[in-house]
């Protein structure tokens, strides 16, 4: 029914008790993502058989990561409301039994504290102890970092740190740690903000240069965005341009996009509007549809209006209109908010905030 490869590598890859081959940790990742996605596809016969079989066999991986994309993804739509119980009882078995297993490191497969307070804490006191018991094992400790880093994000960003220490030569664990610092640098301002991103930096560079295959070229891309916010131009711009150089880049690709955005950026910190309005009038003219999977870029916003350029930051919000037809009044909000000398950034992408007194008919710029 399932491919028993995978199944195998999604369990292998970490377990202290494998002398043998072990995979890269992404690999692994990748491989219980596609397990778990065949989950989706099952109706509750599929389930109730897959439980059957994991009560002779526990230690099959292959079943336990589909039922528990099942119980994830479909049962919990069906439920809509707090956590799913048959989830978390599979979660709790991997974490008391194969915490070092990719299975319980998968990005798409979380209990959060508001779905349920009693589920979460019973999982966390699992993780902890999994902690104490491995704590020369990079991969429980990554896996845990990957479960607490919403509720704890400094303790998240610690055992990420020890999980470097261990394996100094894996790219995913300095990846891993950037983004833990890049949640942290959200939290705060001034100086902290930019000491974060300077670490966050320091740990993309790192892993760019450890990285091998086709994901090396995709850290250009977290490269070039930590630089600008690091305040290193220079590589922000020679990130930037190693992207745009890329000949086997789509002109509309999100990553050009994002790259004209950072040449923008820099060229505004330097103080060269003529460049910075060259490279947004560049990004607007080649972005494709691909970009519409992201959102505007509210660090430039910022960045405008911090420097009183609030004709620039309008400008850059009108240009956005057409790669964003679904959300044009979302943007004409931003400009009200703008206009009237509010800060467009309390205001989410995804929820409407209309300024009092405006209109979408009368804030079009």
């Amino acid at each position: 029914m399932f491919t028993t490869a995978i199944g195998l590598l999604c369990l292998s890859v970490g377990n202290p008790a494998e002398a043998g081959y072990r995979p890269s940790r992404e690999l692994a990742l990748d491989a219980c993502q596609a397990m778990s996605f065949e989950g989706w596809n099952l109706v509750a016969q599929d389930a109730q058989d897959l439980e059957a079989r994991l009560k002779a066999h526990p230690e099959d991986t292959d079943a336990r990561a589909v039922l528990i994309g099942y119980y994830a993804h479909v049962k919990q739509a069906a439920e809509a409301r707090g956590a799913n119980p048959d989830l978390v009882r599979h979660l709790a078995w991997v974490v008391g039994h194969q915490p070092w297993a990719g299975i319980a490191g998968m990005e798409t497969i979380r209990i959060f504290r508001f779905q349920s307070a009693e589920s979460w804490a019973s999982l966390k006191a699992l993780w902890l102890e999994a902690i104490r018991s491995h704590r020369n094992d990079a991969r429980v400790l990554g896996n845990a970092a990957h479960f607490l880093r919403m509720e704890n994000d400094r303790l998240a960003a610690e055992l990420l740190e020890r999980a470097v220490s261990l394996e100094p030569d894996d790219p995913y664990w300095h990846k891993e740690l950037a983004s833990a610092w890049k949640t942290l640098a959200g939290k705060e301002g001034g100086d902290a903000r930019r000491a974060l991103w300077v670490r966050a930096l320091g740990e993309i560079e790192k892993a760019w240069t450890l990285q091998r295959g086709a994901r090396k070229s995709l850290l250009l891309d977290d490269s070039a965005e930590a630089a600008i916010e690091a305040g290193a131009l220079a590589r922000a711009r020679d990130r930037a341009n190693e992207i745009l150089a890329d000949g086997t880049l789509s002109p509309g690709s999100l990553q050009v996009y994002r790259a004209r955005i950072v040449l923008a950026r820099a060229a505004l910190a330097s103080g060269d509007l003529v460049v910075m309005r060259d490279a947004l009038h560049k990004a607007g003219e080649g972005a494709a549809e691909a970009v519409r999977f992201s959102t505007p870029s509210m660090a430039l916003i910022e960045d405008l209006l911090a420097r009183g350029a609030k004709d620039d930051a309008l400008d850059y919000i009108k240009r956005c209109e057409p790669l964003w037809p679904d959300h044009v009044e979302k943007l004409r909000d931003w400009s009200a908010l703008i206009r009237q000398g509010q800060d467009p950034a309390t205001s989410s992408w995804y929820v409407p905030v209309r300024p009092a007194g405006a209109s979408s008919a009368t804030t079009s710029n």
